[in-house]
């Protein structure tokens, strides 16, 4: 029985007490559905009286009397009036371009339609693939998908090295050269949780929008932990996030964390990597047991996977 109450406690989020209410009202419902009946039956004296159910059980009769004729058949014993069973169609393999793939491509590769439409709304708004592993950002696609895909994808495993832009060469193709990339770096990298958005502009592919992405992003985050989480803006490709990290680059500890002692469920699930659930349960768990000790005791809430308890663990603290 305690193994069973852990269950629902850890599932539902349930106190202790509610535990207790939700086994007595599982236990009560067969009771309450059964006790009507019991109820007739015993109001008649203990006989059960058909007659209201007499035009029913006739129709029924009837109904199971009635043999209809048998469908007609084709040559090869295939009833005509049934559609024939058909197996669900395999995913294709094909080599394919993220950049110019049609809507009915992707799906033969074994996209969902809702994959498909997410990478066809990106490439709208003007997204571009320009490695393999770009395309594993598309919102949706399951990682154990896109390694099936990855050998087919048409696009380089990686950048090519960045070609050095000579005066002479702009002399021979001005127009080739304009608005092109600042080679020039910092001798040393900005951090990157400190960057406004008009010193993120100065990166070549960088617009007004793009800087204002990532500068709420990080708010909401409560700051960048690692430099890897700038790839989880929306928007920026790896070309774009490659340069970003040759200016900037995340320095110290985060700039904001959740208190895990005092923080309610609605401030736990603004954090992006804190879904709803989570967020109860943490709370539930907080009420169950008292204070947690440190940030990692968080990981004796069992839903909890790995990589999610690794991705929120930065934003976690104990204490103001």
């Amino acid at each position: 029985m305690n193994k069973l109450k852990r269950l629902i406690r850890n599932y539902f989020g349930f106190s202790a007490r509610e535990v207790n209410g939700f086994i007595v009202l599982m236990l009560l419902m067969p009771v309450l559905l059964v006790l009507p009946s019991v109820y007739s039956w015993l109001g008649s004296g203990g006989q059960p009286d058909f007659a209201a159910e007499a035009p029913y059980l006739d129709s029924l009769l009837t109904t199971l009397n009635y043999a209809p004729e048998p469908a007609p058949e084709d040559k090869d014993g295939n009833r005509l009036d049934r559609p024939r069973q058909t197996e669900p169609r395999k995913a294709e393999r094909f080599a394919f371009n993220p950049n110019t793939a049609t809507l009915g491509e992707l799906q033969r590769l074994g996209l969902k339609k809702y994959m498909a439409r997410n990478l066809v709304n990106y490439r709208k708004k003007g997204g571009r693939f320009r490695i393999k592993r770009d395309m594993a950002k598309i919102y949706g696609l399951p990682a154990e998908l896109y390694q099936e895909l990855e050998p087919w994808i048409a696009l380089p495993d990686s950048l090519p090295p960045r070609q050095v832009v000579t005066a002479s060469r702009r002399e021979e193709a001005p127009s080739a050269y304009n608005k092109t990339e600042n080679t020039a770096l910092p001798t040393e990298k900005a951090d990157l949780n400190l960057a406004d958005t008009a010193a993120l502009r100065a990166v070549y592919g960088i617009g007004p929008k793009l800087s204002q992405r990532i500068v709420k992003f990080r708010d909401i985050l409560g700051g960048f932990s690692h430099n890897r989480q700038l790839a989880e803006v929306w928007g920026l490709d790896s070309a774009v996030v490659e340069r970003v990290l040759q200016r900037f680059e995340v320095k110290g500890e985060v700039l904001r964390s959740l208190n895990l002692n005092t923080a309610t469920e609605d401030e736990l699930k603004a954090h992006p990597y804190i879904d709803s659930r989570i967020a109860r349960l943490i709370v539930r768990y907080r009420e169950q047991h008292g204070p947690y000790p440190s940030p990692e005791a968080v990981k004796e809430i069992k839903i909890l996977t790995d990589e999610q308890f690794q991705k929120m663990l930065p934003y976690l603290s104990v204490k103001d």
